[in-house]
């Protein structure tokens, strides 16, 4: 018996030391870059049209000095040299040189269907709109920067890098409030354009100026082309494509590979419910453009079951707001048939301090009182970040944390109210090191707030599935690889885990603006606006379709 539990021990060190020094080379990786790690791939090889085909038009396309060259025909409709592979989510980047006065584009997730207008090409197009001889005259008119409308017939259009849609809805993103992208192009030179297509989430940059960004999932995946328009000038005139290069995200390195899970649908009680985190809209709030009444406003008019009052965004944070504000809150929320799926406050666990520990255990306790009289079931705090100077003392952090932890959750048994930790990339980077906290708290009134962005591991989707039996809520985020990763969430893949597993609970949203962390690289790519706006609905409907067609 003794010789067991020496060996279970030996064991238990030997998984600690391997983990930490697992831990510890994570902690150098850019995990939020993920898209880093799918090679670029050439779509032309300099010399060849391999890999290509022309399918419309009589256009003609050769390659000359490096790059494709596309030339005019008169009398030819809109004609095509497009991928034989399609893509559905990816990033393209390639540079484009054109004749003034030839209008031109490159297709994305474009397709032929026979059944569709007689076989034509449609889809996706980033707009290449060289003309500057032709001043614009038409509306929607262009604005400045300044907000004043550009007269009429005094400027060219200049909508390169706009997006349109060929032969379906005509203009989807054009540039008439962007005066920054529309003096981007230059005539007569080298352009380059970058085109980033994730889910419903697509953007272009000009020579590095952001010209679209648009939020549109009619068609998920189809060829890249290249369009040489219709022309009524007898004179050739020629667009040229080179260094032409994609990351295909499909590509996505271990965690699309499934076959590390069972997703065989089981039979379970699982139900869950919809909610919004407070933080997407963290500037609004911040700001003082959106209340909290307001943001119930919003979850009551775009579907929510729910919203997650973050502490943060009460008047007055981190002093604990009056009995009135509170309840007219809970009241207000009552009335417009959403509930409260918790809140969560801004604490550090890891901090080595015992008096700042005390003072944030203190703090929790004070919100524990609050989420009970909202109402709110859960209440949401963090490990904090691994000290400076501990960065081989993980145990040493476990145990001081842990009994904080577990005075905040033998408060929160006081007071009807669970407290739940994040896994949030700083201490707790994998599920086995949460799963581990959580046994040191030993409370049935503690547990995990799945944030399903960041667990920092080769496949996320291992580590949502083994944490499961102790989630008490979530973080719903737009990819499982952090805020900047371009690689989308597999939404009917965490379904499927979130059912498997019996649990009945809420699925908070979270959407992220582009922000490089603390310790983290300035990266080699542009940054996405933050457009709550638009990527809460869309992630929404995203989570949304995932829930009718997982409990169908």
């Amino acid at each position: 018996m003794e010789n067991n539990k020496k060996l279970k021990i030996s064991r238990m060190n030997i998984r600690k030391s391997l983990f930490l020094a697992i831990v510890t080379a994570l902690g150098c990786v850019n995990f939020s870059y993920s898209q880093d790690n799918i090679p670029w791939e050439n779509l032309f090889d300099g010399k060849t049209l391999n890999g290509w085909e022309q399918i419309q038009g009589s256009a003609k396309y050769e390659v000359k000095d490096g790059a494709i060259v596309g030339t005019t025909v008169l009398n030819s409709p809109n004609s095509f040299l497009v991928t034989k592979k399609h893509y559905g989510d990816f990033i393209l980047e390639l540079d484009f040189k054109v004749d003034e006065g030839l209008n031109s584009g490159i297709q994305f997730r474009s397709n032929v269907d026979k059944n569709y207008k007689d076989g034509i090409v449609h889809g996706y197009q980033v707009e290449i709109d060289p003309i500057q001889k032709e001043l614009y005259s038409k509306e929607p008119f262009n604005y400045r920067s300044n907000g004043d409308v550009v007269p009429s017939g005094t400027e060219p259009r200049s909508w390169t890098g706009g997006i349109y849609d060929e032969k379906r809805r005509g203009w989807l993103n054009d540039l008439t409030q962007n005066e920054a992208a529309r003096k981007a192009f230059k005539p007569g030179e080298w352009n380059h354009i970058r085109l980033e297509a994730t889910g419903y989430r697509i953007y272009t940059w000009v020579n590095g100026v952001l010209a679209s960004a648009l939020f549109d999932d009619m068609t998920k995946s189809g060829f890249i082309g290249l369009q040489v328009h219709a022309v009524k000038d007898p004179k050739p005139m020629q667009v040229s494509w080179k260094n032409i290069k994609i990351q295909d995200l499909s590509k996505n390195y271990p965690a699309l590979h499934k076959s590390e899970q069972d997703l065989t649908k089981k039979k379970t009680k699982s139900a869950v419910k919809t909610s919004l985190n407070a933080f997407s809209f963290a500037k609004d709030l911040n700001s003082g453009r959106m209340t909290l009444f307001q943001l119930i406003d919003y979850c009551a008019d775009n579907g929510f079951d729910a919203v997650d009052l973050t502490g943060y965004y009460f008047p007055g944070y981190p002093a604990v707001p009056g009995d009135e504000f509170i309840y007219n809150l809970k009241k207000y929320a009552f009335k417009k048939g959403i509930d409260i799926s918790g809140t969560g406050v801004r604490n550090d666990f890891a901090n080595p301090d015992p008096a700042k520990r005390a003072a944030d255990v203190k703090h929790v306790k004070e919100w524990i009182e609050v989420a009970s009289k909202l109402g709110a079931p859960v209440i949401r705090v963090f490990a904090g970040p691994i000290p400076a100077g501990y960065e081989n003392r993980w145990d040493d952090i476990a145990k001081y944390m842990s009994e904080s932890l577990r005075e905040c959750a033998e408060y929160g048994e006081q007071h009807g109210v669970l407290v739940g930790v994040q896994n949030h990339g700083d201490f707790l980077k994998t599920a086995d090191e949460t799963i581990e906290i959580v046994k040191m708290v030993n409370s049935d009134w503690f547990g995990v707030i799945v944030d399903t962005g960041y667990f920092i591991t080769d496949d996320p989707y291992v580590d949502i599935e083994k944490i499961m039996p102790y989630a008490v809520n979530f973080q719903v985020k737009e990819s499982p690889f952090g805020v900047l990763s371009r690689i989308r969430i597999d939404m009917p893949r965490l379904l499927r885990i979130v059912n498997n597993s019996g649990y009945r609970g809420y699925l908070p949203i979270e959407t992220l603006g582009d922000k490089v962390m603390k310790g983290q690289p300035q990266p080699d790519f542009p940054m996405r606006p933050t457009e709550p706006e638009k990527m809460v609905p869309a992630l929404l409907k995203e989570l949304e379709t995932a829930i009718a067609n997982e409990y169908k």
